[in-house]
């Protein structure tokens, strides 16, 4: 008997547009939808709007041609978007934060006009808003999922998905996969995303960032790197690793919570010994290689002040928390 082929539904949209959906109110997510709706040169029949509870008690208006989606557990944002992303029916999608909006009415034809050439990713550029009203742009940043649209048949052919448990953080561990498994990427000039500032969001506590968020970051590229070692680029990858992490932890950013400081300091010490056949040792020399100067010359004088070379910080903690890794 022959076995009947197996037909893959067309997609109906275009784009979907997936936000997810935790406590903002009606006023917050008016903003993001309003941004869409002002949308210029653009057919909105082929795109599909998608909020996704993720298991809130605040329950959003219904808004006419918008889909609404309830996870029937709290996930995090990752496990939003994931349940967006298996929920719809688009050939491509892009995620929005129930906070954000598109930052000018164009936002959406610049990226219609991108997908005729049919990329894997579409890799734009977005601004960030900080609590005093400052905008700072970000210029093709590929930890962020702002400004980016994915290719659902691409994704799906490398089995990506987000990562249940890792609460923040959770698009660096996915969009370093997505970037580094393709090279058909259609870089975007244009700003896409407004990421507003919102004092009650998790990336946004303990005075601009959330403590936990290092951890959660590591933890996201134990499994990136893991899932990379075919690739080229890895010991670029274990590399930038290590050094962003003894930035931040030259920063002192556990700001007093040693509980913390001991737990990120031991999953550096795991994540270093795991890769060590992809580790290239790292001297102060070595950061113009890894980084633009420009960054380095910001970071040492306004946000991290290295009082150690990674080369002693390491053998530091090494000695003060050492893990037996078999």
């Amino acid at each position: 008997m022959q076995k009947s082929k197996i037909v893959e539904t067309k997609p109906k949209y275009k784009l979907s547009i997936i936000i997810p959906h935790y406590k903002e109110p009606d006023a917050v997510v008016d903003l993001a939808l309003s941004s869409i709706k002002i949308q210029a040169g653009v057919d909105f029949s082929k795109i599909q709007i998608v909020i996704v509870n993720d298991h809130s008690d605040v329950e959003l208006r219904h808004y006419k041609n918008v889909k609404y989606l309830r996870r029937p557990t709290n996930g995090g944002c990752g496990m939003a978007r994931q349940y967006g992303i298996d929920h719809t029916n688009s050939e491509y999608y892009m995620f929005m934060d129930a906070d954000d909006v598109l930052f000018s009415a164009t936002s959406l034809f610049c990226l219609f006009e991108a997908m005729k050439k049919e990329p894997d990713i579409i890799f734009g550029n977005f601004i960030e808003q900080s609590s005093d009203g400052t905008l700072t742009p970000h210029i093709f940043h590929n930890t962020w999922c702002h400004g980016k649209v994915y290719k659902r048949s691409y994704i799906k052919s490398i089995g990506l998905k987000f990562e249940r448990g890792i609460m923040l953080s959770e698009d660096a561990c996915f969009n370093i996969q997505a970037l580094n498994r393709t090279k058909n990427i259609f870089r975007l000039e244009e700003n896409i995303i407004l990421w507003k500032f919102n004092p009650s969001s998790l990336t946004r506590k303990d005075g601009g960032t959330n403590r936990q968020n290092a951890y959660y970051f590591l933890e996201g590229q134990f499994i990136a790197t893991r899932n990379l070692r075919d690739v080229e680029i890895c010991p670029e990858l274990v590399v930038n690793n290590c050094v962003y992490m003894y930035l931040t932890m030259q920063s002192q950013f556990w700001k007093g919570d040693l509980e913390l400081k001991k737990q990120v300091e031991k999953r550096i010490i795991e994540y270093r010994k795991e890769f060590e056949d992809l580790y290239i040792n790292i001297q102060d020399t070595h950061f113009n290689k890894i980084f633009n100067s420009r960054f380095i010359e910001h970071s040492k004088d306004v946000y991290w002040k290295p009082i150690e070379t990674y080369d002693q910080f390491y053998e530091r903690i090494e000695k003060e928390n050492y893990v037996n890794i078999k």
